[in-house]
C-alpha cells in the first residue's frame, strides 16, 4: 500500500499545480491513474462500508458522487453509506472522478438484481477474498479482476468481467 500512497500523493501534488478543475486525483489520463483508480475504488468501498456498520440507520445524508443524488436515511434502503455506493454512476459525465469505480467493490458483495445505473449479476464475495486480492503485483483493475477470478472459487466469471467492463475497466 505504500506504493499507492506515494503515487496517488505524487498525483495530487502535480494535479494542485497543473490543474485546478480535476483536484485532487486529476482526470484518470495520466500513467498514475489505474493504480488510484484500484486503490481509490477500495478505499471508497470500505470507508463506507465501516461507516455504515458505526453509524447504520442513524448516518448523515451522504453523495459521494459530483451530480449524483444525496442519499439520506428515508431514501433507498435507509442506509446512506450503503446507498451511495450502490447508487454510483461509472458513466456520470459530469463527474470528474467517475473513473474512480466507487460502486464496484460494494456491486462484487452484495445481492445481485440491481439494473441500474449498472446491471450488476456478481454477488457474495467477502472481504476477505476481495482484500486477498491485493497482491504487491497488481497495479490496475484489470490485474485485479484476473487475480480475483483465478483465487477464488466463484463461477461467475462472465457476469464479474461485465461487472468491471460496465465501470469501464
Amino acid at each position: 500500500m505504500f506504493r499507492l500512497t506515494r503515487t496517488a500523493i505524487n498525483e495530487i501534488i502535480s494535479t494542485f499545480v497543473t490543474n485546478t478543475d480535476f483536484k485532487p486525483y486529476g482526470k484518470g489520463l495520466s500513467g498514475n491513474a489505474p493504480i488510484i483508480a484500484l486503490g481509490e475504488g477500495w478505499a471508497y468501498y470500505i470507508g463506507h462500508f465501516y461507516a455504515d456498520r458505526t453509524y447504520g440507520i442513524n448516518s448523515s445524508c451522504q453523495r459521494e458522487q459530483k451530480g449524483g443524488g444525496l442519499w439520506c436515511t428515508a431514501d433507498g434502503t435507509g442506509h446512506p453509506h450503503l446507498d451511495v455506493e450502490e447508487n454510483f454512476n461509472p458513466n456520470l459525465t459530469v463527474d470528474n472522478f467517475e473513473w474512480i469505480p466507487q460502486g464496484l467493490f460494494h456491486d462484487l458483495r452484495d445481492p445481485t438484481g440491481e439494473t441500474a445505473p449498472v446491471l450488476d449479476q456478481v454477488a457474495g464475495y467477502t472481504h476477505a477474498q476481495l482484500f486477498n486480492t491485493f497482491q504487491s503485483n497488481i497495479y490496475n483493475l484489470q490485474n485485479y479482476r484476473l487475480r480475483l477470478l483465478q483465487t477464488t472459487t466463484n463461477t461467475t466469471s462472465s457476469q464479474v468481467t461485465a461487472l468491471f467492463s460496465q465501470y469501464n475497466y
